[in-house]
């Protein structure tokens, strides 16, 4: 079964590197370039003073991009990364919530196949990151369903939630309720 996962995963990861860097940037793609170097000179206050944006994606790319350069496929790689591993984990959730391995497989081939999937993996924006920090919530919670969490699980799902919230434009709210000073 695994290799048959395999196999869609590496479809997928083909479709989302080819042609990644055909295009040059867009202007929403150069603003989260923009706020990436503003992570990198001054961390989350300088972020915050640039632009009211959750931090996780900007962190992310500043990373790429020191390792990479400015190039788009350094600027959009945090995204082809994040696309590839929402596939098996599409499998993962899939097989949890339906049961059926033959569900499960037909689900990540959709993701893997899916040209919205396929194009915010592209994308030098948070979309990917947020899709992975989704289905990573859902492979998390889904236990509660099931039986309680393990401190583990819950420790985990914390971590991933938060990780979700810095992906999105609601971090700024969270964060500023409990009590982040940017």
């Amino acid at each position: 079964m695994w290799l048959l996962v395999a196999i869609i995963t590496v479809a997928g990861a083909i479709f989302r590197f080819l042609g990644l860097d055909w295009q040059s940037l867009w202007l929403d793609e150069a603003s989260s370039l923009r706020n990436a170097h503003a992570f990198g000179r001054e961390g989350i206050q300088g972020l915050a003073h640039v632009d009211q944006i959750a931090p996780f994606h900007s962190v992310v790319l500043w990373l790429s991009t020191s390792l990479g350069g400015d190039t788009e496929f350094a600027i959009r790689l945090p995204s082809v990364i994040a696309g590839i591993l929402s596939i098996p984990l599409t499998f993962i959730v899939a097989k949890r919530m339906f049961g059926s391995r033959s569900a499960a497989l037909v689900s990540a081939a959709l993701v893997a196949l899916s040209p919205f999937a396929i194009w915010f993996s592209q994308e030098g924006r948070m979309y990917a990151l947020l899709l992975l920090a989704g289905l990573a919530y859902i492979a998390l919670v889904w236990p509660i369903v099931e039986r309680p969490l393990k401190m583990s699980e819950l420790v985990l799902l914390t971590l991933c939630t938060r990780l979700a919230l810095a992906c999105t434009i609601i971090w700024r709210c969270s964060c500023c309720r409990s009590g982040c000073s940017c």
